[in-house]
């Protein structure tokens, strides 16, 4: 299941076609279910309602981005008809995917996180931003509380750029996060559920600087630790930044990583193929776990 109305559309496009192409034609006779932007399905590029659609299927890969695919939307028609699918459920999807909600839970569990405040579509106001410039440690990344793929995100370094990007972010959410910028090395663990014998199996993670061995290992412990607070089931991914003095913090976890991504990279590096990952995960799906 693929396509879905947000922004990243083409990113769900692309993810759901990757699947398509490594799933194992002697196992699975897969169907091309297409969302398209207006929330119309289609089967193999037929338009059909989706409780018909559901029905003839035995599991859905959910291939969904952004809005409606990672914010409990298309999980709830999903479990409405009974559906078994892969990824995490309705509720814990909406919550991975608010960066609000998800630093709640890093802070509360230990996870070190950027220090942030938030602002509502209903507060913004200069007021609320230049409270903001003077609560969060200069300079700041504004993000959209509930976009993925980096859309609105932006590095301010004066109180005008501050304004400028958190109107802008709104674009995207009805909510924004002001966070402290971290410099440091920027990292993607990613986590597989009942893999290679164990419960939470964690991937090497993936870095285009160099990390130490120690880095690695602190990092897939927290990758782990985020998937499990967040309460999430059978694959994610959580990215990082290891500051030089600072340590490692915890930027946000992706409930639904595309798979064309540094997640696929993650996959070649333990040896595992990307049609062994998918057959594992539909599995798990099946055996409703």
């Amino acid at each position: 299941m693929r396509g879905g109305g947000s922004p990243e559309y083409k990113v769900s496009l692309e993810t759901g076609a990757r699947v398509l192409e490594n799933l194992n034609r002697d196992i699975y006779e897969p169907r091309d279910i297409l969302v398209s932007k207006a929330g119309i399905w289609h089967e193999n590029g037929f338009e059909k309602p989706a409780e018909r659609i559901l029905k003839n299927v035995d599991v859905i890969f959910n291939a969904l981005r952004g809005i409606y695919g990672e914010d409990g939307a298309a999980q709830k028609i999903l479990d409405d008809q009974g559906a078994l699918y892969t990824g995490s459920g309705r509720m814990v999807s909406r919550f991975a995917a608010n960066k609000i909600i998800s630093k709640k839970f890093y802070k509360r569990n230990g996870l070190k996180t950027p220090f942030a405040v938030s602002i509502n579509l209903n507060d913004l106001s200069r007021e609320a931003i230049r409270e903001a410039y003077q609560a969060v440690p200069h300079p700041f990344v504004v993000k959209p509380a509930t976009a993925g793929s980096s859309l609105g995100v932006g590095i301010a370094y004066s109180l005008p750029e501050l304004e400028e990007f958190t109107v802008a972010a709104f674009e995207y959410s009805p909510s924004v996060l002001i966070e402290e910028y971290i410099p440091g090395k920027e990292a993607t663990c990613g986590v597989v559920d009942y893999f290679r014998d164990r419960k939470n199996y964690s991937l090497i993670p993936i870095s285009e600087r160099h990390i130490s061995e120690e880095e690695k290992e602190k990092i897939q412990a927290m990758a782990i630790l985020a998937h499990n607070v967040l309460e999430l089931r059978h694959y994610s991914s959580s990215d990082f930044i290891i500051h030089p003095k600072r340590d490692i913090f915890i930027l946000e976890t992706d409930a639904l990583p595309p798979i064309h991504s540094r997640f696929v990279d993650s996959l070649k590096s333990v040896g595992a193929r990307l049609s062994d990952f998918l057959h594992h995960v539909i599995s798990l799906a099946l055996n409703r776990k």
